[in-house]
């Protein structure tokens, strides 16, 4: 981590945060207090910094009281006309200010004296010998199918190799493919970014230009990264609008650069649902849609219900499939020839990508016990999930609460709400 006194004299040492522009924007304030000007993309990359450092495990107590002036002012400022305007804008600059020198601190602070909480390492003394050493892991749970497991020995140390700075990840997660990790960012400039594996260093990030609209108001990506041949696919979210926003989309980008190249329509998600989902098995892609807009007279507030089957470039509609009355917020898994996905009514439903028919789709369903909020996973031609009604399912009766599960060998692993791990034939 680099570091000089670029942060004026006398003030803690100036440590790279991990982004150029946040690093640069900490300079400029250094050398020039903000102005009405430049208030609005200040105030925006300080909350990026901030989100970023929490994210690290720094210690944010100390920006508190900078929080509380900031956002009424914020408010009143966005409401003011004329005089009053001219007259507030002042009093926000030196809020920013402030927060800047603050969050300066908690930067120094979490290089020279760490993380509020330290993650466990091994001693290496139990690491197993052999293992499969070119075994991939693409994405979270291995693959497409949620097995989570892999021949390969794992981490000796359990140590970082390194880390970046991203904001709030919600539940995207990073995608690796060919020495490349492509990563998702939630945060109101940035959309995605494309790392170097072994030294996390950028290649590339892809940027969204917008109106100033505040800080809950702009689109955030929030699903983990759709890798394609040549392209990235990207889905965001935000709390404002409806389908009158600029939240609807698919976002697709040049896989070799960030270049944004096109977007395409995909219906409104609501940021609090927490994640966007996009899936495919590299013929179609598959997504939950619905339709909200609570501004509109009436308001238009349909369940997260329903899914879409499309083809990669999201131009044709294969089919559109209504799972429930309720939302639907597991990701559905797919297969070559199946949509797999649950719902929060207990319905577990595998549809066929292609059906003869349409009233032939459903290949076949099964009601569970409760709520299934969590992807299942395949494993020689069985499929496995729990359900919040406290049943982990393969035609079997253990009982535990909804579970994260992986396959190894002959076991089932779930780690469940009751705060254990379980292991069963």
């Amino acid at each position: 981590m680099k570091s000089d006194h670029g942060s004026g004299s006398g003030g803690p040492k100036f440590y790279a945060s991990g982004s150029a522009d946040i690093d640069v924007a900490r300079r400029e304030v250094a050398n020039s207090p903000t102005t009405g000007h430049n208030c609005r993309r200040r105030a925006l990359l300080l909350y990026l910094w901030l989100s970023a450092l929490q994210q690290q495990g720094a210690n944010t107590r100390p920006f508190t009281g900078v929080d509380r002036r900031y956002h009424p002012l914020e408010a009143r400022i966005d409401e003011a006309t004329g005089d009053e305007r001219q007259r507030l804008l002042p009093e926000l600059c030196v809020v920013i200010d402030e927060g800047f020198g603050i969050v300066e601190t908690i930067q120094a602070r979490l290089i020279e004296e760490g993380a509020i909480a330290a993650a466990f390492e091994s001693d290496g003394a139990d690491f197993p010998a052999g293992g499969d050493m070119d075994a991939e892991w693409p994405m979270f749970q291995r693959d497409i199918h949620n097995t989570g497991c892999t021949e390969a020995p794992g981490s000796r140390y359990g140590r970082a190799a390194w880390k970046f700075p991203i904001g709030l990840g919600r539940y995207s997660r990073p995608v690796v493919e060919d020495g490349r990790v492509y990563i998702a960012s939630p945060g109101m400039n940035v959309t995605s970014y494309c790392l170097d594996l072994e030294s996390g260093e950028e290649i590339w990030k892809s940027a969204q230009e917008h109106p100033i609209f505040g800080i809950y108001k702009y689109p955030a990506i929030a699903s983990t990264p759709l890798v394609l041949e040549d392209r990235i696919v990207l889905r965001d979210v935000n709390s404002h609008w409806g389908h009158d926003s600029q939240a609807k989309y698919l976002h697709y980008i040049d896989k070799a650069t960030g270049e944004a190249l096109e977007r395409k329509y995909a219906g409104h998600v609501d940021y609090r649902t927490r994640y966007a989902p996009v899936v495919s098995n590299g013929q179609v892609m598959i997504f939950p849609y619905a339709v909200h807009d609570i501004y509109r007279m009436p308001a238009i507030c349909q369940s997260f219900n329903r899914l879409i089957c499309t083809d990669l470039d999201n131009d044709n509609w294969h089919w559109d499939f209504n799972v429930g009355d309720i939302d639907a917020l597991a990701e559905p898994v797919v297969t070559a020839e199946l949509a797999i996905i649950g719902t929060m009514e207990g319905y577990l439903y595998a549809l066929r990508l292609e059906p003869d028919d349409k009233r032939n789709l459903i290949a076949w369903q099964f009601k569970a016990a409760g709520a299934v909020n969590t992807q299942v996973a395949l494993a020689d031609g069985r499929v496995y999930f729990g359900c919040n009604g406290g049943a982990l399912y393969c035609k079997l009766g253990h009982r535990v609460e909804e579970a994260t599960l992986c396959i190894y060998r002959d076991k089932v692993f779930a780690l469940a709400a009751d705060a254990y791990v379980h292991a069963i034939e």
